[in-house]
């Protein structure tokens, strides 16, 4: 019989409440015994299996004094002997050498027979990311029932954030569930029992035993995974191909753009755009780029929502977004959703951090041109967060390197904050408060001063309707400001000034009127208002002449829809269509 040392993955029993510890009595018979040949013989005799971490035990004899010895005593003196430890449950012998079992939680299972209310499993057994399932019950059982909607939220067990890159994969349908970037999943099923393990950059997986019997919800918590270097085994099988459908579609977590090198110690997103394929730089110290040689202003940038006109610090040396908020990103090069509108080229969309609603934290960082903070923590633990970060410069220093005279009177000064507040109503409402700002002002040569202001904002609201519709509605504002005072030339001294702002209602239904169907509706209206501004004379000596510019405004109202329908496992098609009408307005 060949030796049974089995990697720690053993599946729970939902009726843990029939089982007892059985006193194995040991005879003499198998005294003298190699710990191998002990286990084996055990094996044999008893109805007793056991489980080590690897798949070598320790060589040492069993021997004990008497004619008989309980199988649990036995075991209790080896392992003090020799510094592994031993526990027993039911008829199951676990063998660790680090830390012992923890029987208590093996006879905990967490069953759930209603609809509503967070479930957090326990993690039992870990070798090697391999662990014991956590066991649910979702819902009531109803002989009528053909199909469930099973929804939730998962994020992560430390901070209560949403887990961005989600595999959320069902073994017997072979298949594998969108999960949205605030967390959120949805998914219809037969009744019955399911094996589903989740995976996500930097989580450990989560291996979930589900029986379902009618509609629930299951909110799933994560824990952060540590690594040991010490042995790395790469390893596919089909089950890792997940493959998408959206062809042009990048998109980069923090994590993963931090990790490229920085420009004078500041992580830039939009230098890390210039990475990818299809993308390139208009030139240096510039903000612009073109995606696939389009021109730059068919690029649109949008942080939770929000249209940001000026993308760029100094003249594009920064980005305006400061790293340490923001989540992830998206860049649409082709296929862009129909919910985007109003540029050719590229839409480039970022999502900000959400704060963490377990505790406080704060983090901050110096580099040879800026200073940032980041604060965050709860408002209400587990219901609201909040998160503020700031950045400013103190770069001036770096224009007392200049060799020309007339550079080192400048003066340059930026800084942006980014503001993100959440509120979970209740399972099925919540809340968010987003606001940005950021601000330049240059001085060149003490001639030429520019001022470049963003600010806006966005309050969305998500609804989740009946356990698998979800509504989406936001009200958004952004502000665009820009200044120039040109001094170079006394009698030529100039002002100029001007303004766009814009005002939005933007709302999103998705549905789900079947299991191989998804459907999001919507519509959107912006109400633009272009202030040209003024060019006017600087000082008394200047010899410009007056000019104002009218001020424009219009309403651009836009209808979207767009499905995506899986036929078949290995096939999904996806369309839209977005009606706009733009209408300008009389001041």
């Amino acid at each position: 019989m060949s030796k049974k040392i089995f990697i720690l993955s053993f599946i729970l029993s939902v009726f843990f409440q029939s089982f007892s510890q059985k006193a194995f009595v040991i005879s003499d018979k198998y005294n003298n015994l190699s710990l191998e040949s002990f286990i084996e013989s055990v094996e044999k005799d008893y109805d007793v299996r056991f489980f080590a971490e690897s798949d070598s035990i320790p060589e040492i004899k069993v021997s004990f004094i008497g004619e008989s010895i309980l199988l649990k005593d036995l075991l209790e003196n080896l392992a003090k002997e020799n510094n592994f430890y031993s526990s027993i449950y039911a008829d199951n012998v676990f063998i660790t050498y680090e830390k012992p079992i923890n029987i208590q939680l093996l006879n905990n299972s967490t069953i759930v027979n209603n609809h509503a209310g967070e479930i957090n499993g326990n993690k039992f057994i870990d070798d090697n990311n391999n662990f014991l399932s956590d066991k649910f019950v979702i819902g009531k059982k109803k002989e009528s029932i053909n199909s469930a909607n099973l929804t939730g939220y998962i994020s992560g067990k430390e901070d209560g954030s949403p887990v961005l890159g989600i595999t959320f994969f069902i073994e017997q349908l072979q298949k594998v569930i969108p999960v949205s970037k605030t967390g959120f999943y949805n998914v219809a099923l037969k009744p019955g029992t399911y094996n589903i393990i989740i995976t996500a950059n930097g989580f450990e997986k989560k291996n979930i035993n589900l029986t379902i019997f009618s509609s629930g919800k299951l909110n799933i918590a994560l824990e952060k995974e540590l690594n040991s270097l010490e042995e790395v085994v790469i390893y596919s099988d089909q089950n890792s191909k997940v493959n998408s459908n959206k062809m042009g579609v990048e998109h980069l977590t923090t994590a993963e753009f931090n990790e490229i090198p920085t420009v004078l110690g500041e992580n830039d997103v939009i230098k890390v755009s210039l990475l990818l394929p299809g993308i390139s730089s208009v030139g240096e110290g510039s903000s612009g780029f073109n995606v696939r040689g389009s021109p730059t202003d068919q690029n649109i940038f949008y942080i939770n929502d929000v249209p940001i006109y000026n993308t760029a610090h100094v003249f594009g040396f920064f980005s305006s977004f400061n790293s340490d908020a923001v989540s992830d990103f998206t860049l649409y090069k082709s296929n862009i959703p129909s919910e985007f509108g109003g540029r050719l080229a590229s839409v480039f969309d970022l999502t900000a951090k959400q704060g963490n609603m377990k505790r406080f934290s704060m983090r901050g960082g110096i580099s040879p041109i800026t200073g940032r903070l980041m604060f965050e923590g709860p408002i209400v633990k587990d219901k609201g967060s909040y998160l503020v970060a700031l950045r400013s410069t103190y770069s001036n220093w770096v224009l007392n390197f200049v060799k020309k005279t007339d550079l080192k009177n400048s003066k340059i000064n930026f800084g942006d904050f980014i503001a993100n507040f959440t509120f979970n109503l209740n399972d099925k409402n919540r809340i968010k408060f987003f606001t940005y700002g950021s601000k330049d002002d240059i001085l060149i040569s003490n001639k030429t001063n520019f001022e470049f202001q963003n600010l806006g904002f966005s309050l969305n609201w998500n609804r989740i309707i009946k356990n698998k519709h979800s509504l989406n509605v936001s009200l958004i504002n952004s502000n665009y400001n820009f200044s120039e005072e040109n001094t170079e030339l006394t009698v030529s001294s100039y002002l100029y000034n001007y303004n766009i702002s814009n005002d939005e209602i933007k709302t999103i239904l998705n549905i789900v009127p079947a299991e191989k169907h998804n459907i999001s509706v919507g519509f959107d209206s912006k109400l633009y208002l272009n202030d040209r501004g003024n060019f006017l004379p600087f000082g008394d000596s200047s010899l410009v002449q007056p000019l104002y510019m009218n001020k424009e405004k219009a309403l651009e109202t836009a209808l979207f829809a767009e499905e995506q329908w899986k036929p078949f496992h290995f096939l999904t098609l996806t369309g839209g269509l977005r009606y706009n009408y733009y209408t300008y307005l009389l001041l």
